[in-house]
Order: C-alpha cells, then sequence, then structure tokens
C-alpha cells in the first residue's frame, strides 16, 4: 500500500467527525443534497434504500462505499465539507494529513495510469519553475529523475511548502498549474484529468494563475538584466581528481542559501585527468551556454574556478590562457578565455572544514568591501631565504591581499597564501625583464575598488591579445584570486574531502 493511500483508520475519523456533528439528519432532501456536494448520488451508495437508515447507519454506509470505490475527490469534498463546520476540531491535524493524502494520491494516480516517460520532461519543466516559487533551501534536487517512487517523495515535500508571495498555495498547487501549461493540447487525456483534479483540489485557480503571472514577470524582468556566472570546482579524493560545476543565474542577486539561484551543471563527480583538462574545461564551458540559452539568460560574464593550491598555474596551466576552441583556422588569432570573460581563481580547499578555512573566514568577515585596491594589497620581493617572514607577514589578521611578481617556484607561494588566509591576491606569473611590471601593477591597483578589479584584469587580457607579439605585455601573465563569500557553490551542494 502506498503511504499517500486512505486507511481504514482515516476513513474511522471521518465516520466520527460526521456523527459528532449530526448534520446528516434522517430528512431524506439533506441527505441527498449532501451526496450531491461531495459528488455522488445517493442511490449509487448500496443497492438498497439507504434514505430511510439511522444517521450513524447512513455514515457507516456511505464513509464504507466511498472507501471501497477509492472515490478520492467525494472523499476531499467531504473533508472539505467537514472543515467549514469544524475548524476547531481536535481532529484538525488528522484531517489535514487525510487531505494531503487524497492530493497526493490523485495526482499520481495520473501519473502512473499515463505513458509517464513521454510526459517526464514536461514534469521536469513544471518542477523547476514552481521552485522559483520558493527562496529558502528546501531539501529536495534540482531535476527530477525517472523515478515514480522518488517523484512521490518530492511532491510531497512541494506539498508541504508554500509560495513566498502567497500562504494559501503550496507549491505542489504551482508545479499541478505549471504542468498544465506545459502539455497544453499535447496529451489530451492528462490534461483533461489534471484539470479535473484542479477543479476538486485547488478551487482557487484564479488566483494562482495571477500569482504565476506575476511570478513571471519579476523573472522575466531579471533574466533580461541577468549576469550568469560558471563556478567549476576541482578537488582531491582518495581516487584523484574530481570536478563538479555550477552556473549562478545571476550574481547581483545570488544568495549563498538559495538553492534556485545555483543551478548544477553535473549531478555526478567528474574525473579529472591534468593532461586532458582542457577538454573538460570547454565541455562544462558548452554546458554552461546551453544552460543559459534553454533558460533565456544573457551569456556567462564570469568563471570563477576552485582549484587546489598546489595545482594553481603549475600543474594546471593558466585558465585565462586557454583557447576556447581546440583548434582555429591558420591565420585567426584564437579566442581565449581570459579575453572573453573575467576569469577569478580559488583554493578549492577553502570549500572543506579546516584550521586553514577558519583563518580565511576570519580575515574574510573582517574585511571591509568597496575599499580601493591600493589600500588592500601589500608588495613583497619574493626570496627563497625570507619565506618565513613572508609568511608571518601575510599571517596578520590585518593584511587581506598581496601583490607580487613571481620569481620562485609558484607552489610555494601559493601555499603561503593558503596556510596565511589570505582572501585576495594578484600576480604576474613570470618575470618580464622588458616592462617595469612594478609600475604596471601600481596602475592596475590605483584604478579602482576591489569589485571592479577582474574586468580590470580582463581589459589587460584583451589589450594583450590585440597586439601582435603580445609576450611581453603583462595582460597575458596575470593571475587573480578572489575570494569573496557569494560567488561559491551552496555549501549543502558540495560534499568536499
Amino acid at each position: 500500500m502506498s503511504k499517500f493511500e486512505i486507511e481504514t483508520s482515516d476513513i474511522e475519523i471521518l465516520k466520527s467527525l460526521l456523527k459528532s456533528r449530526q448534520t446528516i439528519t434522517s430528512n431524506r432532501i439533506v441527505r441527498e443534497n449532501f451526496c450531491q456536494s461531495i459528488g455522488i448520488k445517493i442511490d449509487d451508495i448500496s443497492p438498497d434504500s439507504v434514505a430511510f437508515l439511522s444517521d450513524d447507519s447512513f455514515i457507516e454506509t456511505l464513509l464504507n462505499y466511498l472507501q471501497r470505490t477509492d472515490n478520492k475527490s467525494a472523499l476531499y469534498k467531504l473533508c472539505v465539507n467537514i472543515e467549514n463546520f469544524d475548524q476547531l476540531s481536535k481532529f484538525a491535524y488528522q484531517l489535514s494529513n487525510i487531505k494531503r493524502k487524497l492530493r497526493l494520491s490523485a495526482i499520481l494516480t495520473i501519473l502512473q495510469l499515463n505513458d509517464f516517460d513521454n510526459l517526464f520532461e514536461k514534469c521536469n519543466s513544471a518542477y523547476q519553475q514552481c521552485l522559483f516559487h520558493k527562496n529558502i533551501n528546501i531539501d529536495i534536487p534540482n531535476k527530477l529523475e525517472l523515478n515514480l517512487s522518488k517523484i512521490s517523495e518530492i511532491l510531497e515535500k512541494l506539498n508541504n511548502h508554500y509560495d513566498d508571495y502567497n500562504n494559501n498555495f503550496s507549491l505542489l498547487d504551482c508545479f499541478i498549474v505549471y504542468l498544465k501549461l506545459h502539455i497544453d493540447n499535447e496529451f489530451p487525456e492528462v490534461k483533461r484529468l489534471i484539470e479535473r483534479w484542479i477543479d476538486i483540489y485547488l478551487p482557487n485557480l484564479f488566483d494562482l494563475l495571477n500569482l504565476i503571472k506575476l511570478k513571471n514577470a519579476e523573472s522575466q524582468q531579471r533574466i533580461s538584466n541577468s549576469q550568469p556566472c560558471l563556478l567549476l570546482v576541482v578537488f582531491e579524493r582518495n581516487e584523484g581528481l574530481r570536478a563538479k560545476a555550477w552556473v549562478i543565474n545571476d550574481i547581483r542577486e545570488y544568495n549563498i542559501n538559495q538553492i534556485n539561484d545555483c543551478q548544477p551543471l553535473n549531478e555526478q563527480e567528474l574525473p579529472v585527468e591534468l593532461q586532458t583538462f582542457p577538454i573538460i574545461f570547454r565541455d562544462i564551458y558548452l554546458n554552461s551556454l546551453e544552460y543559459c540559452k534553454n533558460r533565456n539568460l544573457n551569456n556567462i560574464q564570469k568563471i570563477k574556478v576552485f582549484l587546489p593550491y598546489k595545482l594553481i598555474d603549475c600543474e594546471i596551466n593558466p585558465i585565462d590562457k586557454l583557447t576556447i576552441k581546440e583548434e582555429y583556422p591558420r591565420f585567426i588569432t584564437p579566442d581565449t578565455f581570459g579575453k572573453e570573460y573575467e576569469i577569478i581563481l580559488e583554493f578549492s580547499e577553502r570549500l572543506g572544514i579546516n584550521h586553514e578555512v577558519v583563518k580565511w573566514e576570519k580575515k574574510r568577515n573582517n574585511f571591509i568591501s568597496c575599499k580601493l585596491v591600493q589600500d588592500i594589497f601589500i608588495t613583497e620581493k619574493l626570496d627563497n631565504v625570507k619565506l618565513k617572514q613572508l609568511y608571518k607577514k601575510l599571517d596578520s589578521d590585518s593584511v587581506f591581499g598581496f601583490r607580487f611578481i613571481n620569481t620562485i617556484d609558484i607552489k610555494i607561494v601559493m601555499e603561503i597564501l593558503f596556510y596565511s588566509g589570505i582572501p585576495f591576491a594578484l600576480w604576474v606569473r613570470k618575470e618580464i625583464p622588458e616592462v617595469n611590471l612594478q609600475e604596471e601593477l601600481d596602475n592596475i591597483c590605483q584604478s579602482g575598488c576591489l569589485e571592479s578589479l577582474s574586468s580590470i584584469i580582463k581589459e589587460k587580457r584583451c589589450e594583450a591579445w590585440q597586439e601582435e607579439d603580445n609576450d611581453n605585455h603583462i595582460g597575458n601573465h596575470l593571475s587573480l584570486m578572489f575570494d569573496t563569500a557569494n560567488l561559491r557553490p551552496l555549501p549543502k551542494q558540495l560534499s568536499m574531502p
């Protein structure tokens, strides 16, 4: 038996409530009207005449008939009828639970009796739309699986959560209406059954449709101005490197606790080999473009890559220099990710739980945003002999950023940045004797506030791309680590080692 099926104990509660209210009298007209109000005829209840049974016997016969025929709609209307005259009943919770089971059982019956495989995509689209009616994080996946058992559990949770605008409507109500809008005339029998479900279980449909129109109008407005961001996390497990990716729909409104704002591109972790990382990165990038197109979002503007600190700019080559396509015609200058997008790095270890994360969070929480870049980054000349002194200086709670020209093993510098909890770092990946790099860095850091730094770096990379011989241009050798609390996957979406 499904957990949504009406049990004998439920029927007994309804019997008790009807008997205690004494609304069904021995008057035949009263009984006929009552039966008509729940959608049945009095003569259908039994081949024998029930019009002249005692009140209690009539109620027993009526409820047994409804249970035997599994007449969910009549049972639901009966519950509503009881609610109207028994608002403060001690059985209010039980009555609500019976109604819940009837609603869920009825919609699951519709899905089970039809070609669910063909209907699945429509259900999934309706499901994803209904999630936009809830801002708080709900313990449900972003997509449905082709599994009715799991879907029944999800629908139950939808029934228990209500729209943020109007508490009169559950997310299940929203799902059903979106499903009706999606299937239209493609599945006429399903459409007929859903319309009947709405007539019975959702009498104030007009109000919900107005709510959906309002929600869609607001959503379209947000979409037209959206600024999506691709998040890629590469992390180490015992079996090797793994990757997961998400798209933040709009970085301007992103709330790390709102599940709808950050959608996964891959449900399962992807195995990563260093030599094939460029291929994996390009595939994820293409998936993000498809995601934005399917949701009518603007194109990706930022790409944030979380990497183990030991791999940044060494085992994994700079992301900004990676070409968007693997091959280009001979006389075409390849487009790079750094030219087209704002590329930001961050340590993937900081998505886990460890002492270094605590130190980093303390600095991040003490940091005052909108400060000028030149006031954030301290600068030090790298020296293999003085690395301990450098670490102690960066470890200070008052030091948030570090800029440098790299002259030593980059792994050592990344290690110092990680263990000192530095949230922000800007560096030139190698010395260029022909260029005054210190002056160039000074100019970059004097050009604005921290929030605009990634776009300034992108401009430098575009300048480098325009030049014919660009190996000496600083824009070809800049890396930016930009640790902020908002451009990160939701904590519950992570399963970090």
